[in-house]
């Protein structure tokens, strides 16, 4: 039996064992202001059963904890999105996306992406909102791209971008569903540096009391956090010609 729900199967009416609230969040210039708990509701009865198992309160302990974990990293990305779609970014690289084969369309977006990897390791105030002359290591460099575009690109051609091999190249890759349109633009992918996007944590808590009334725990898990986008670090967006 599956003691959490997953993300899609949130019981917000609070019957069952776990449930999430709705995201209080504020979105304000590339900042938003997230305030949200996960509540668990784990009943006594459920709680004994899960010992008469050898391995039922392991199971019990890692189906909650998995799913807290997976439901918190998926409004972070949710979030992440956000800003990235708030960004006004210094450069927008238009890749001629549409045009020629698959081969044609991802060998043109790579070869994009390998220019502005090599200028962004130069100092200059071309990439930053902020305008100051800094640069990018190559190492610090991450690349945020939508489903549709990633299924395109040979894992091996982008990995000659980065200079890397195979197995590292996935460490800099963020591949999300998709990137939000913002009016007829039509977003690709975002090279930025790993400080681009910052998140900070500003409360993390967890509260429970016991609820007699239906013998069971309530558990609330608090974690509130800041995230906005640093216009003192470079990112380029590429998007469709």
């Amino acid at each position: 039996m599956d003691f959490a729900k997953a993300i899609t199967n949130y019981d917000k009416s609070g019957i069952g064992w776990y449930r999430m609230s709705e995201i209080a969040s504020k979105a304000i210039d590339g900042l938003i202001e997230d305030d949200e708990y996960v509540e668990i509701t784990p009943d006594d009865i459920r709680l004994r059963k899960a010992f008469n198992d050898k391995y039922g309160v392991d199971k019990l302990v890692a189906s909650i904890i998995t799913s807290v974990q997976n439901s918190i990293a998926y409004d972070r990305e949710c979030m992440l999105k956000a800003i990235l779609s708030a960004s006004i970014y210094k450069k927008s690289i238009p890749v001629a996306f549409d045009n020629g084969s698959t081969g044609s369309r991802a060998k043109n977006l790579v070869t994009e992406i390998k220019k502005n990897i090599i200028k962004m390791e130069t100092m200059s105030k071309s990439y930053n909102n902020a305008e100051i002359n800094t640069f990018t290591r190559k190492e610090d460099m991450v690349l945020v791209i939508g489903g549709d575009y990633a299924t395109d690109i040979d894992i091996n051609l982008l990995a000659t971008a980065f200079n890397l091999d195979k197995a590292e190249i996935s460490t800099r890759i963020i591949v999300v569903d998709e990137l939000p349109v913002k009016g007829e633009v039509k977003p690709i992918c975002v090279l930025m540096d790993k400080d681009y996007i910052v998140d900070y944590t500003t409360l993390y808590e967890v509260r429970q009391f016991e609820n007699g009334n239906t013998l069971s725990t309530n558990l609330f898990y608090h974690v509130w956090g800041i995230m906005a986008q640093n216009d003192f670090t470079n990112a380029i967006q590429f998007v469709e010609a």
